[in-house]
């Protein structure tokens, strides 16, 4: 399997077997999917194969879901001064660490890896949850490259990627950063793969408040206390021009500070290259500069008037998925932070501008002025409001016309020995894989990847009904068929054989699978086939595996014995609880009479429908040899009205066949009653001779019937005498029927009727 893998799957199944949870990364560092569901749950083998079938670069999600996984992130550009600030960042920790007795070996478990801009990412892991990420160290401008000097934009060249973050690294593809992220490399400490936890809440502590100051101003601290003392101290000293701003700190009399900014979203988001890209609902939405991405940010989520960045990318002082108001999003867009000093000088400009309500802003207290909110609420279950729902138009594309819809799940049911494998699985399986006709009738439009799973045909049988389907004019492929089929089959109450399956629908892009028979399937609850809620949760594990990919499964299962025998089934008759609940469409087969040994024909009903709308009842012949007694698979579909006209009609004819038989055979003990005497034969003569030798239809022998055979010319009636001497009518045989015939003509025959 891994020879079929590219290098960024096999890097990143590398990294998630490390325990790393991977989203693949497009253009400038931004996701190419939705992942905040990888910020809980690692993904499996199959989505990871699936995200990184095209090149992407490989983005490891920070936090809990990879082992409590923080990142320094050490932005400097200059090669040699981003080794020095690692070099004294590492020697001064242990050197605080000394001092406080706390044991620093962990930090030797640090990954170092030298990113594309020459600076730093250190990568370590926690024995204890980390935060989410942190700003530690500003600049005053960033460099720009075609001038090599800085463009006195404020912003933060130290910072953490911590719970909810995640950076890029070694082995992504080239295109995921400005600069070529194939320039990520490991340079030092242990490579990400081999990353153990290492780092004690204590020793982490101490590495990020060494981060922090070592950027203000490049002296270490002892302990955190100093480091505390060092900041308040920092923080009291504000410049002169603040000192005389009419604007104070102090307790909120103003508990929506958004309200004294008279500015809207795009007076204060435009000017920094944000564009609104639409409004839905009273949620306007923005893109940010440089984005491919259709949304970068939104305002007015559920009313609140908060700014929301879903990407740190759009400002290095807004954390994703947290709300600004008006005046924390300017003052971090204008002055570089949420620094006292830069609400300060915000506030200031402001007035001066004349974009304050009554030309003031008194007493901010910074927690209100910041509202940093948690992410907003999100909707697990991704509700639609009504005007939503009805605009998204969803056409059901069917893969086998009125049989199977796409993306739904299948039932194929049925007592034993009602063709079930040939039919669910060889026939239909081989029809959708070349863009054939199921049973030679029913279209599939175009052929999909199939996988066959089958624990009970042998491959000779399985390549006989290939054979035969593959030299139908109907059916026979106008491409290779694209199937795949194993004789190995799935426990579906086992996490790990569920993730290979997961595996393999990806790795051949499978669009069906069938599993025949699923009671083999079921492992540890096969003891609980009467349990719908326990069925229903095994049930609901292989959409889980399939629906994501636009897999459609098809499981075969057998009927219960409660049904009538040669009656249409229906969704009742499924053995087992909960899957004729799970099933989205159903085939349903079973005999409308006996097995014919002599011909090999099978004759059945089969009911198809589902939930998407299609139904049917068809009569369906399969005889699986050919009158050269060669192996064959002939069908033949009728539906239900047409099978009932010529069940009558058989019917009626079997009738007349019958009549005309019991005629037949009366004309022949007739024959042989009159000519058993020579002096003639009286009615009572014949009743009796029928009575003597066992004949059946002996109340038919009356004047009238041989009155007709007299007409006719068979019989001659004469009087003649008997007993008493009394004269009778006797029946003697005319010249045809002088000596019995084996069989009586047609006109005999209706002389009887």
């Amino acid at each position: 399997m891994t020879s079929e893998l590219n290098p960024y799957q096999s890097q990143a199944l590398e990294y998630l077997k490390a325990g790393f949870s991977i989203i693949p990364v497009g253009e400038n560092k931004v996701p190419k999917r939705a992942w905040k569901k990888r910020t809980k749950q690692l993904p499996t083998d199959a989505e990871v194969i699936e995200d990184f079938r095209q090149p992407a670069g490989i983005g490891i999600v920070a936090g809990k879901v990879s082992g409590n996984l923080e990142v320094i992130d050490i932005d400097i550009e200059d090669m040699a001064e981003a080794d020095a600030y690692r070099d004294s960042l590492l020697s001064n920790s242990v050197n605080a660490c000394e001092k406080l007795g706390i044991d620093c070996s962990g930090l030797s478990g640090i990954s170092v890896n030298r990113t594309p801009r020459n600076g730093l990412h250190l990568f370590y892991r926690c024995f204890e949850p980390v935060s989410g990420s942190q700003k530690l160290a500003r600049h005053n401008g960033k460099r720009v490259d075609s001038t090599g000097e800085y463009d006195n934009t404020p912003g933060y060249h130290i910072e953490t990627r911590g719970e909810g973050g995640y950076c890029l690294s070694p082995g992504s593809a080239d295109f995921s950063h400005p600069l070529g992220a194939s320039k990520y490399r490991h340079i030092a400490g242990p490579k990400l793969i081999d990353l153990k936890p290492s780092i004690s809440p204590e020793l982490r502590d101490v590495l990020l408040c060494e981060a922090k100051f070592l950027g203000i101003d490049g002296d270490g601290f002892d302990d955190a206390q100093s480091m505390q003392a060092a900041m308040s101290a920092k923080q009291d000293q504000q410049p002169a021009e603040a000192e005389r701003t009419s604007v104070t700190l102090g307790p909120v009399r103003n508990t929506n500070v958004s309200n004294n900014i008279l500015m809207t979203w795009a007076e204060i988001l435009e000017p920094h290259g944000f564009t609104q890209a639409e409004t839905v609902d009273g949620v306007t939405y923005w893109k940010r500069p440089g984005s491919k991405n259709k949304h970068s940010a939104s305002t007015n989520y559920q009313g609140t008037d908060l700014f929301y960045p879903w990407s740190p990318n759009c400002h290095p002082a807004l954390e994703a998925n947290r709300g600004y108001n008006k005046l924390a999003t300017y003052t971090a867009l204008v002055f570089g932070d949420h620094s006292s000093e830069a609400f300060r000088l915000a506030a200031q400009q402001l007035r001066s501008d004349g974009k304050l309500a009554n030309g003031q802003l008194d007493h901010i207290d910074i927690s209100e002025a910041l509202r940093c909110n948690e992410q907003p609420a999100i909707d697990f279950f991704e509700f639609e409001s009504f005007s939503e729902f009805m605009s998204k138009e969803e056409e059901t594309e069917y893969l086998c016309e009125e049989i199977i819809a796409k993306g739904q799940s299948c039932v194929i049911a049925g007592p034993q020995k009602s063709l079930k494998t040939g039919i669910g699985g060889l026939d239909l399986g081989y029809a959708l894989a070349t863009g054939g006709y199921f049973l030679d009738v029913f279209p599939c439009p175009r052929p999909v990847r199939v996988g066959i799973m089958t624990g009970e045909s042998n491959r000779p049988k399985i390549q006989r009904v290939m054979r035969t389907k593959s030299q139908s004019p109907l059916t026979s492929p106008r491409c290779e068929p694209m199937l795949h089929i194993t004789r190995k089959l799935p426990d579906f109450s086992q996490e790990q054989q569920l993730r290979h399956l997961e595996n393999s629908i990806s790795l051949h892009g499978l669009e069906v699978v069938i599993v025949d028979p699923v009671y083999l399937c079921l492992g540890s609850y096969a003891d609980s086939t009467s349990n719908v809620s326990a069925m229903g949760n095994l049930l609901r594990s292989i959409d889980e595996i399939t629906q994501p990919v636009g897999c459609t499964p098809i499981i075969l299962h057998h009927t219960n014995r409660k049904h009538e025998p040669h009656k249409p089934l229906t969704l009742r008759d499924i053995s087992g609880a909960g899957f004729a609940e799970w099933a989205r469409q159903w085939i349903l087969l079973c005999p409308r009479s006996d097995f014919d040994p002599a011909t090999y024909q099978h004759s059945l009903w089969m009911v198809a429908g589902g939930s998407a709308g299609h139904a049917g009842k068809y009569a369906v012949d399969v005889c699986e040899k050919g009158e050269d007694g060669e192996w064959a698979w002939i069908a033949e579909v009728r539906s239900e009205g047409e099978e009932k006209a010529a069940y009558k009609e058989r019917k009626e004819q079997r009738k007349e066949d019958a009549e005309k038989a019991k005629s037949e055979e009366f004309v022949r003990n007739l024959k042989m009653a009159i000519v058993s005497r020579e002096d003639g034969s009286t009615i009572n003569d014949i009743k009796r001779y029928f009575k003597e030798n066992g004949f059946p239809l002996r109340s038919r022998i009356n004047r009238e019937r041989l009155d007709d055979f007299v007409e006719f010319g068979f019989v001659k009636k004469k009087r003649a005498k008997r007993g008493n001497n009394q004269n009778v009518d006797a029946y003697f045989p005319a010249d045809e029927w002088a000596e019995p015939t084996e069989q009586p003509s047609e006109q005999e025959s209706k002389s009887c009727q």
